[in-house]
């Protein structure tokens, strides 16, 4: 058992690896225990950095952004425009929009409108014929 040096690089992430689950670290480790708690942390950092930027990359556009998993109470936060108006719906709006628009410059009218029109008319045709089915069988 050796005490380590908590001014150290490693003695830092090992300290991080406690206090990022609110634990107490051991103040005398092996020195197998004090390395894999260490690349341990160090991996648990990278991949967690990792899945931190492609959340944010991904939410961002929307109005969302997410919190650092290594932080305590990690969420996704929504945001607002000065107003207090959040942004979400209004970025999804103009996302669509957006994409509705290349398709038509890219396809064609009947491609960028035919989903929207084809999903409302073919799911108020479907009702219809539940509805339809329900009252032929007395239900």
């Amino acid at each position: 058992m050796q005490t380590f040096d908590d001014r150290s690089w490693h003695g830092r992430i090992y300290v991080l690896s406690y206090t990022m689950f609110n634990a107490i670290p051991q103040i005398a480790p092996d020195r197998g225990t004090y390395w894999c708690t260490v690349v341990g942390t160090t991996v648990y950092c990278l991949v967690a950095g990792a899945i931190f930027l492609t959340l944010n990359v991904a939410t961002l556009p929307f109005g969302i952004l997410t919190k650092p998993v290594w932080q305590p109470k990690a969420r996704f936060l929504l945001l607002h425009f000065p107003g207090g108006i959040p942004i979400p719906p209004i970025a999804g709006a103009i996302w669509l929009a957006y994409v509705t628009y290349h398709i038509w410059t890219a396809r064609g009218p009947l491609f960028a409108v035919g989903p929207w029109l084809f999903v409302a008319g073919l799911g108020f045709f479907f009702l219809g014929v539940a509805m339809l089915y329900n009252r032929l069988r007395g239900v």
